[in-house]
């Protein structure tokens, strides 16, 4: 049996495993940093604005709005003839 440090392919397997390793606690580190920043920034930023509810828009504003962009269409196609 060859010694232990000289075979390629335990070098690579070596290799291999330092490197997932590296990645692994690189992304682990990550993770914590990421929800580090989230619960600082949660702490100092502005509470976000009350939604605002829809208006209810009346037939008639319908109407007009229908009518304006009808207006609209045409005055544009008698533009362009």
């Amino acid at each position: 049996m060859p010694e232990s440090g000289s075979d390629p392919l335990f070098q690579g397997f070596v290799l291999m495993v330092v490197g997932m390793a590296m990645v692994f606690a690189f992304l682990t580190l990550m993770v914590f940093a990421i929800q580090l920043a989230a619960k600082v920034i949660a702490r100092f930023a502005p509470a976000p604005a009350p939604a605002i509810p829809p208006v209810e828009h009346s037939s008639v504003d319908n109407n007009v709005r229908v009518a304006v962009m009808l207006a609209a269409v045409r005055h544009s196609q008698k533009a362009k003839v």
